[in-house]
């Protein structure tokens, strides 16, 4: 009869971490669902204090932290360089972090192209910039091929739109017959 109160504390005490582990991952869940409100209202503190709140609660979640990297995206887009610059390479930085978090995501690494093409700007072309851009767009197309379709319109990518290795990467022409 003791062997099963031990055993039966022992029950109760792994189903109070666990239903714990689970609060934490939906208090989570939904700091992340707001952050993201914040962010379509352009409230782009609000989103970043919600967002920092959540990485808080759970630092190894890398939908907040691929949250974290939009925020300082689309506040890049409303700065001048050299804080653009700044905020882009932070964003390059939380994305490589969600990659990490995430693998088997191709979002997240299509996330961090983007960013790339914008950190470059005009430059995204060049052979130095383009190589990482179309690796980080064909290892998220080899995830999720549904992003080849996105990029062919992605306003991140227009620096790239005429390029002839991102066109056949994104199947707007294919390669000649041989």
């Amino acid at each position: 009869l003791e062997d099963q109160v031990e055993k039966s504390k022992v029950e109760t005490v792994q189903l109070q971490a666990k239903s714990s582990e689970l609060r934490n991952q939906v208090q989570t869940y939904d700091l992340i669902m707001l952050a993201e409100a914040s962010i379509n209202e352009h409230q782009y503190d609000k989103a970043m204090n919600t967002i920092d709140k959540a990485i808080e609660n759970d630092p190894k979640d890398g939908r907040a932290l691929l949250t974290k990297a939009r925020i300082f995206k689309r506040q890049a887009m409303d700065a001048q360089p050299p804080e653009r610059d700044q905020l882009l390479s932070q964003a390059v930085a939380y994305a490589d972090h969600a990659i990490a978090l995430l693998p088997g995501k191709g979002e997240p690494i299509y996330n961090k192209a983007c960013y790339l093409a914008q950190l470059n700007g005009d430059k995204a072309a060049n052979p130095e910039n383009k190589g990482a851009i179309l690796d980080n767009l064909k290892a998220a197309f080899n995830l999720n091929p549904a992003l080849r379709n996105t990029a062919k319109a992605d306003n991140d990518l227009s620096s790239l739109r005429q390029d002839a290795d991102f066109k056949q990467l994104v199947g707007e022409n294919a390669p000649p017959a041989a």
